[in-house]
């Protein structure tokens, strides 16, 4: 008997030894659909040992499906002083989980995490694979030693489209004196909270995570797949606590990091009364010093310190000419200082697609700082990394925004002006000069405001002549052409900064010629708006900006040649927006064509798709129509 058992358990540790650790086959095919790769296992562990130090243990298991999946195998981990890596082992293995290859973490790549910055202590380890046999899997298994608590940790085991999960849990561990502030996005799962000794626990667990695709006109992913954002409620940095309790606690931590760092020298001191002194209003003295600030100092990247979130004082901008976000901001807040004039930095998650913080969770959700000045009844705001942008004057990047204010008294949760549909437009002026032949020689002048001038703000101030024409390239949807000239230059004054751009071409075939007919499109500034498709959607949509774009185009045309044919007048009116295209002949010689899309911004259910689809083809049809010339001479 014993024998018996004895020969049964050999023969099934050998089983188990020829299936391998995670088999492909294995894998269920409901976690195969639409999937490039298939996360079968991604275990976290955070154990809070004091307020500045914890250990996170992470295992990541997954199975690369095919050519597609591959950068889902590659492992890639930042560190930092605050962020160590304590151990780190990658292994491969083939289809049935038997293990190919073993790197441990002195045989990895080790590399400077952001060579653009001027100054950064960020670096990460990594290991890429380019197995050709599919499918393979890859087990990453790190542990890192963390001491930048006030940082918010994210959970997202679904990080990308075509990606499936099998299954995934985090789990943390932390004094019965703290506590854990938690947030959760695309589910709505209360962790599994049991008290042990003198430690709480706090545990979540996720399965079956079908793959996605991506849909134009969705959401940010992480609106899209489940999210867990986690922060303790009590932190310590550089011996100073902070608490994640409310917005008016985290920016009092915040305040205190930052604070006593205003100093000027005497010279600097002197320059700032100079300018300041003579002028009338606070507003004309704090223009008056942003302007010498733009003109004498240039912003770098610095990811020095407690993680880049300790300015530089003022005195170290004055003496080098540059910054990052903090120090610039923190320079142009100590010279209103000096003149009497209050000012607060806000810290603001910028960038032109950025997504709004999540107003109910305090917490660091911020990458950038901007200034704000609450004049009497006129705050006015100020992006100190900006050579070009006029006084109060933001941006897409920054517009719209939830911003922390770090005051004395706490932080304070307030937003940036939003810009307005009317404010985010761009019109096009276009006279088109059309020959016999159908070339044609076309003028076009560009007038954009809102976001639609943030880029060619950027091109016209930063970008070389190779880097513009590029750009305007882009904007031309012709097939054969010669670009003559082009031009940017600020736009003429208004309730907004604006761009212009003006550009000149000669079409080779603008319109095509069938005996004596010319058959002209009416509407060659624009290219066909991507479409949805016309399976079942499953995302919800998303129209990002609301805007207004109107276009205005001249045709001369040559002697002889009449209008014969022409598209009447269309108009489409949806939740969405609106669109127009008219007609009008102004002449013999002259027709005008006008196209008016105002777009509004929304978030809808995937079950407005149909007549979301209904209106993009209505667009592109209205802009591909073409009118019919006869020569009668």
């Amino acid at each position: 008997m014993k024998q018996s058992i004895l020969i049964l358990i050999a023969l099934m540790a050998g089983s188990l030894s020829a299936a391998g650790e995670w088999p492909a086959s294995a894998i269920p095919a409901s976690l195969r659909t639409d999937a490039y790769a298939v996360i079968r296992s991604y275990t976290t562990e955070i154990v809070i040992r004091e307020e500045d130090k914890a250990i996170m243990r992470v295992t990541r298991v997954v199975t690369v499906l095919d050519e597609k999946g591959k950068e889902y195998g590659f492992f890639s981990q930042p560190y930092d002083k605050l962020r160590k890596i304590r151990s780190a082992t990658v292994r491969l293995l083939d289809a049935e989980g038997k293990e190919e290859k073993r790197v441990p973490m002195k045989d990895m790549n080790d590399v400077m995490a952001n060579s653009s910055s001027f100054a950064t202590d960020d670096r990460f380890i990594f290991i890429q694979y380019s197995n050709t046999e599919f499918p393979y899997t890859v087990v990453m298994e790190y542990e890192l030693e963390l001491s930048n608590l006030f940082l918010v940790n994210t959970w997202q085991p679904q990080s990308g489209e075509h990606l499936s999960v099998e299954q995934a849990s985090i789990t943390v561990d932390l004094p019965l004196a703290n506590n854990l502030n938690f947030h959760t996005l695309a589910f709505d799962a209360q962790p599994n909270h049991p008290t042990v000794g003198n430690r709480h626990q706090y545990a979540w667990r996720l399965s079956q995570l079908p793959a996605l695709k991506d849909e134009v006109w969705s959401p940010a992913w992480e609106h899209l797949v489940p999210t867990l954002y986690l922060v303790p409620a009590k932190f310590e940095a550089e011996g100073i606590s902070g608490q994640s309790d409310s917005w008016a606690s985290l920016g009092a931590f915040f305040y205190q990091l930052n604070d006593g760092r205003q100093s000027l020298p005497a010279d600097l001191r002197e320059k700032v009364h100079k300018l300041a002194d003579g002028l009338e209003s606070p507003r004309e003295k704090a223009e008056a010093l942003y302007r010498y600030t733009q003109q004498n100092t240039r912003y770098v990247s610095i990811q020095l310190g407690i993680g880049g979130w300790q300015t530089f004082d003022a005195k170290y901008v004055h003496e080098t000419g540059y910054g990052d976000c903090k120090a610039l901001t923190n320079f142009m807040k100590s010279m209103l200082m000096e003149v009497g004039i209050e000012s607060h930095v806000a810290l603001v998650r910028a960038g032109d697609d950025a997504q709004p913080i999540q107003t109910a969770f305090p917490s660091n959700q911020f990458n950038h700082v901007i200034l704000c000045l609450p004049f009497n009844g006129d705050t006015t705001w100020l992006e100190c990394t900006s050579a070009t942008h006029p006084f109060g004057y933001l941006g897409d990047f920054t517009e719209g925004r939830h911003v922390l204010l770090m005051t004395p008294k706490g932080g304070k949760l307030t937003q940036t002006p939003a810009f307005t549909t009317e404010i985010n437009y761009r019109t096009r002026t276009a006279h088109v000069t059309l020959k016999p032949d159908g070339s044609a020689r076309m003028e076009v002048l560009v007038h954009a405001s809102g976001f639609q001038e943030t880029y060619l703000r950027a091109l016209a101030y930063q970008g070389n002549r190779q880097a513009q024409e590029k750009y305007v390239r882009g904007l031309i949807a012709l097939g054969s052409y010669e670009l003559l000239d082009f031009s940017l230059s600020e736009g003429p004054a208004g309730p907004s900064p604006s761009m212009v751009l003006t550009y000149t071409l000669e079409s080779r075939q603008l319109a095509s010629a069938m005996g004596k007919r010319l058959f002209l499109p009416m509407n060659m500034l624009e290219s066909p708006w991507p479409t949805l498709d016309a399976t079942e959607r499953k995302l919800p949509i998303e129209i990002a900006n609301s805007f207004i774009d109107t276009d205005t185009v001249y045709f001369h045309l040559p002697a002889g040649f009449v209008l014969e044919a022409q598209p009447g007048p269309a108009e489409k009116e949806t939740v969405f927006g609106k669109y127009e295209i008219d007609i009008a002949v102004e002449s013999e010689q002259e027709i005008r064509f006008v196209r008016r899309l105002e777009m509004s911004k929304m978030r809808l259910p995937a079950s407005y798709s149909e007549e979301m689809r209904s209106f993009l083809n209505e667009i592109n049809r209205g802009d591909k129509q073409k009118m019919v010339l006869n020569n009668r001479s």
